[in-house]
């Protein structure tokens, strides 16, 4: 018999939680057993609540965030499209294993037992080792020298035999209905290719390391590729780089996703439904999104605040610390804004297709959550390593406050006392040519731009996907009668406004990066438009509050009408 603290949680709690409100044959005792099989947690039509809070689960989330955070910086050390792609190759078929899990736990409960213990162990070291993987680019295209892309095309491949093992476990042993069967077996299957595209990834990159061993023994493992500073590696990259097991990768994710959301969209007969899947929990599965997104947005706090401080303190490095902070804050109540209160008017609640909608919108939600992080990130080291020299050069060159600047610099350290501007100008000259970065003559200060565009189009995809996530949450007649009158069924000027604004602030988010220099001012001005979203969702969930209340009162009309007239035929 377990120990039970006051709030009537077991003290000691197992990797499952064994939830009572289960479809079949109940737990008995609280003996820990060898094997039990799976349990099916609900009926179609049964009433659903949130089951216990799982602490395992709360546990090892944890390592979702240390992998957003590694994510994060392959996008800091390369904005460009090839940090894209490693950034999403990466973080789609992590995205990918916490869905399966999740849909698993929402669906079925399983036993203190040691089978079950076991696989779980395994299956957070799998995670584990895909998380450790996550390398700077520089290491993870050169599979001939680094272990790094072997290893965690490996362990995608590992994860997703593990999910097979999860649904041949419930075809075999399941205690549950013939449905759940069935759904599992449309489940492994659904699963063979993507992880087939694993083992190939995992193949590929395995024998260029394995083949090319004593290469990589004899250079001490690219040594130069795995220094700070990528002097001399150009000329390597471009002959050796392997982008073919991260576009693998990034495939089996697409590969599992699309017929998956194929096969929701066009399963629209619920008699097919109950034929070949059961009922998830839909409360714990709305619980456990919530639980993902706030882990995404806690990376972008981590991205904040583990970076180094200037040591001179420079004001534009705080002003992008600071309005990244609130802007954290008030993304996390705009997506609560955007997420309706009532778990029976949610996406996954109110039919397969608006929860297909939903489940394709996520990751891209979530990854857009991740990129905007690692913006900040990419900000403040560069007005940390960048901002003051470069400052220091351009007040120079306009010739408006060289002798305070000279001041300043001397103060500083970077320049000793008693020297002229000539000396400052030989100074920055020769840091510059040294690109403020080490010895390497060629290396030169990041540019901006591509700096805010990561910013850019991560806060545009973030509006973008809530606004599709709402859509999906409200059914059509709310939507419309939230833009019409109640009464006169005419447009309504004010509800088409904040709609078309909405549209307005996702399209100028996107492209503000062409009209501004400056990383607090574009920080400033994206913290405007979350704020402004906030008002444009505070203001629709009061007109669609009123319109679904006028489809009730109207529904209950007609029903009346219809009613009296059965009356009076009768």
């Amino acid at each position: 018999m377990s120990i039970v603290v006051p709030n009537g949680l077991p003290a000691f709690p197992s990797f499952h939680e064994k939830d009572e409100r289960v479809l079949c044959h109940e737990h008995t005792d609280d003996i820990f057993t060898f094997y039990s099989p799976p349990k099916q947690r609900h009926r179609w039509g049964d009433t659903q609540e949130l089951p216990h809070v799982n602490w395992g689960d709360l546990f090892f989330d944890l390592f979702y965030v240390g992998a957003a955070y590694l994510l994060a910086a392959i996008l800091k050390d390369e904005p460009g499209l090839k940090g894209v792609l490693y950034f999403l190759g990466c973080f789609f078929p992590i995205y990918s294993l916490w869905l399966d899990k999740t849909f698993y736990d929402a669906r079925y409960a399983i036993g203190d037992d040691f089978v079950h213990h076991m696989y779980q162990t395994l299956y957070n070291v799998i995670l584990a080792s895909c998380i450790f993987a996550i390398r700077p680019i520089s290491l993870l295209s050169h599979p001939r020298g680094f272990p790094y892309m072997m290893m965690m095309s490996a362990s995608f491949a590992a994860g997703s035999f593990m999910t097979i093992l999860r649904a041949a476990d419930v075809y075999f042993f399941g205690d549950c209905e013939d449905a759940a069967r069935r759904s599992s077996k449309i489940g492994i299957l659904l699963k063979l290719f993507p992880f087939s595209l694993h083992v190939t990834a995992a193949i590929i990159a395995g024998l260029e390391y394995v083949l090319h061993e004593e290469d990589h023994k004899d250079h001490g493992g690219y040594r130069l590729l795995a220094e700070d500073t990528p002097c001399g590696t150009e000329d390597v990259e471009d002959i050796e780089a392997n982008h073919i097991p991260v576009i693998l990768n990034l495939a089996a994710f697409f590969s599992m996703l699309i017929p998956s959301f194929i096969q929701q969209l066009t399963d629209g007969k619920t008699v097919v439904d109950q034929q070949n899947g059961i009922p998830m929990n839909v409360i714990f599965a709305i619980h456990r999104y919530g639980e993902w997104t706030m882990l995404m947005l806690g990376e972008t706090v981590l991205s904040l605040l583990i970076v180094a401080a200037p040591a001179d303190g420079v004001l534009d490095f705080f002003g992008v610390f600071y309005i990244g902070l609130l802007s954290a804050i008030y993304l996390m109540y705009l997506n609560f804004k955007s997420q309706p209160h009532d778990p029976r008017h949610h996406a996954l609640k109110r039919g397969r297709k608006s929860a297909a909608i939903f489940t394709l919108i996520m990751p891209i939600y979530s990854a857009a959550l991740v990129g905007l992080g690692a913006s900040f990130k990419m900000m403040m080291y560069w007005e940390s390593n960048y901002g003051t020299l470069v400052d220091a050069k351009e007040a120079y060159e306009s010739k408006d406050a060289a002798h305070r600047l000279l001041s300043d610099i001397m103060d500083m350290g970077i320049l000793p006392a008693g020297n002229t501007l000539d000396d400052l100008r030989n100074v920055l000259q020769s840091d510059m040519d040294r690109g403020l970065a080490g010895d390497c003559p060629d290396t030169e200060i990041p540019e901006k731009p591509p700096i805010m565009r990561v910013y850019c189009v991560c806060l545009s995809l973030i509006f973008l996907t809530l606004d599709i996530m709402l859509l999906s949450h409200n059914s059509l007649n709310s939507i419309l009668l939230r833009l019409h009158t109640r009464k006169s069924n005419q447009i309504k000027l004010s509800s088409t406004f904040v709609s078309t604004f909405s549209i307005g602030l996702t399209i100028f988010s996107a492209v503000m990066y062409n009209f501004i220099d400056e990383f607090e001012t574009l920080v400033g001005i994206g913290l405007l438009t979350i704020l402004l979203n906030v008002a444009t969702r505070i203001y629709g969930a009061k007109t669609i509050h009123h319109a679904e209340k006028y489809d009730e009162e109207s529904h209950e009309k007609e029903s009346d009408v219809e009613q009296e007239k059965e009356n009076d035929e009768m």
